[in-house]
């Protein structure tokens, strides 16, 4: 097995074991399969989830990362904002700009 190919099968495996760990947290429903020793340690070793097998806030935000989870903030991901263009602004001069007829603008 190519070197590879190890890390594909090692980082599968963490991410379907923090899957079962997020589920673990929510449910208590236990499915913890992996194929490699110290899966369980590594992601403790991480901090994604803690030792008695449930999920941390880092192991939650790695899940939203990998688009395998829902998203950990409150945060949006867009802004709407609702401008009035009916009404037009109202242009006040500035007293501290005042343009001479030479050119000068002002800056």
């Amino acid at each position: 097995m190519e070197t590879q190919d190890a890390e594909n099968i090692k980082r599968n495996d963490q991410i379907r074991l923090l899957e079962n760990c997020a589920k673990f947290t929510d449910t208590e429903e236990w499915k913890g399969i992996f194929t490699y020793p110290n899966c369980g340690y590594d992601l403790l070793q991480q901090g994604l989830v803690t030792e008695d097998k449930k999920i941390t806030d880092a192991g939650i935000a790695t899940l939203w990362l990998l688009a395998k989870g829902q998203d950990p903030t409150d945060s949006k991901a867009v802004q709407t904002f609702n401008l009035n263009l009916d009404n037009k602004p109202k242009v006040v001069p500035s007293k501290y700009y005042q343009p001479s007829n030479e050119g000068d603008i002002g800056i």
